[in-house]
C-alpha cells in the first residue's frame, strides 16, 4: 500500500519505519526546506518488541517530499499532530490526497478539541 505520513517527527517516523519494514511504500510529507535534512536517511535506535523481532539500530531510508501531488493516490494517510493542529493539517492535505483512509494520532485521549468536517475525508 502507498502510505503518506505527515511530518518527520518521532511518532510518524516510527510508524513510517514499521510500515516500510512491512513492505509498504511510505512517504513523509514535510515542511518546505526539511527534506534535505533526510537525504542520507534517519538514524534509529528502537526497542522492538513485536513477536519474533529484535531491537533495531540502524538507518531508516526515509523518503521525504515537500509537495503533494494528487496523482500520487495514497491509500492511507497518517496524521500525527497535536489536537489543535489536526483541522488545519486536514484542510491542507485532504484536497491533495483524495480518497485515502486517514489515521489521526492526535495525542488527545478525550477526542479532538473542535468539531470539523473536511470534504472528502473518511
Amino acid at each position: 500500500m502507498k502510505i503518506l505520513v505527515v511530518g518527520t517527527g518521532i511518532i510518524g517516523s516510527i510508524f513510517g519505519w514499521a510500515l516500510a519494514e512491512g513492505g509498504h511504500d511510505v512517504t513523509h510529507f514535510a515542511r518546505s526546506g526539511k527534506a534535505a535534512n533526510f537525504s542520507a536517511g534517519m538514524e534509529m535506535d528502537m526497542i522492538e518488541n513485536r513477536k519474533g523481532k529484535k531491537n533495531f539500530i540502524g538507518r531508516y531510508n526515509i523518503k521525504v517530499i515537500e509537495t503533494l501531488i494528487p496523482s500520487d493516490e495514497y491509500g492511507a494517510v497518517i496524521v500525527p499532530a497535536k489536537p489543535f493542529q489536526v483541522a488545519d493539517v486536514l484542510k491542507q492535505i485532504v484536497p491533495l490526497t483524495g480518497a485515502a483512509d486517514y489515521l489521526l494520532l492526535t495525542q488527545n485521549w478525550n477526542g479532538t478539541m473542535e468539531q470539523f468536517v473536511v470534504k472528502g475525508a473518511h
